[in-house]
């Protein structure tokens, strides 16, 4: 009987959470895009009623935005193609853009002149495949979730993912910027200690090699510090994210994505190099070149950032 008054209360939950999202164009069909769709929140029958009342619009990645369409843009298509969907989105709407790519982005929404009017999330989701069960950003540092959100359609982003019962915190500027740099530093010194000890699981990376994510993570931490106005308490920052890829036992590292990634860190390094000054990043530098000597077998690509 309880069961049946908790999964009834669920389905009323669910509803009443629904009625609050409001229509969106999704860009794209992977992992992310299909999270947002809230047409894939069921399965069985309710899956089938959902598909034909839901008023979302799903392109592919290449697809055209409609002109007469006045709603929220989700973009969930990867960094290397955003300025091309940027462009493709209609003058009049790019304020109702939201970006979720993973790396260093600001460029490119910044140089399209979208970034200050834009809706921005840092996502701390993990979904293996693409109908897997997601896992949510809890841990014990953060119970609230790591996931952040901030813009014009930051509550619709929220109602989404509460959707899909994960969570999303709603922050201002600043602290969306710290977490933005987070996201980033946990994505280049994970994976990158991952690929160089032979591809491992992030919480392998976590548990038994601390102490080379905590020398590279405070490398990166302080040169993000150097070029921006965004300021960390380096301890709680590395322990939190050591915190987080402990949960994340299923999860192998990958090195990929450099230019939106690494890059931001390793070509800083060379200028400082070039000007006769230390390189303020020397261990991931050093990692960086290991990885694409040795186990990538190419050299590293020149990226001007």
């Amino acid at each position: 009987m309880c069961s049946h008054i908790k999964k009834l209360r669920q389905c009323f939950q669910r509803y009443a959470l629904q009625k609050r999202i409001l229509p969106a164009d999704i860009i794209g069909r992977g992992r992310i895009g299909s999270l947002f769709n809230t047409k894939n929140a069921y399965t069985g029958w309710r899956r089938i009623l959902n598909y034909f009342s839901n008023p979302d619009i799903v392109l592919g990645r290449h697809d055209v935005i409609p002109d007469d369409y006045s709603g929220r843009i989700f973009c969930c298509v990867r960094a290397i193609v955003m300025h091309t969907r940027i462009n493709a989105c209609p003058q009049a709407k790019r304020e109702d853009l939201i970006f979720m790519q993973n790396g260093h982005i600001n460029p490119t929404p910044e140089s399209t002149g979208v970034l200050s009017s834009c809706t921005r999330v840092v996502l701390y989701i993990g979904i293996s495949t693409k109908d897997a069960l997601e896992t949510d950003g809890f841990t014990e540092h953060d119970p609230q979730g790591l996931t952040v959100a901030c813009g014009k359609w930051a509550e619709q982003l929220k109602h989404r993912l509460a959707y899909h019962n994960l969570s999303c915190n709603i922050v201002d500027t600043d602290m969306f910027e710290m977490a933005y740099y987070e996201k980033i530093i946990w994505l280049c010194t994970f994976n990158l200690i991952g690929m160089y000890h032979g591809a491992l699981h992030m919480s392998q990376v976590a548990n038994d090699n601390t102490e080379e994510v905590t020398t590279i993570m405070h490398e990166l931490f302080q040169v993000v510090q150097q070029r921006t106005t965004v300021c960390f308490d380096l301890s709680n920052s590395a322990q939190r994210l050591l915190s987080y890829s402990r949960t994340l036992t299923t999860f192998p590292t990958s090195f990929s994505e450099f230019e939106t990634r690494n890059a931001y860190f390793y070509e800083h390094s060379k200028r400082m190099i070039a000007q006769g000054q230390q390189d303020p990043s020397p261990t991931h530098t050093s990692y960086v070149q290991v990885v694409f000597r040795d186990h990538l077998n190419q050299p590293i690509p020149e990226v001007s950032i």
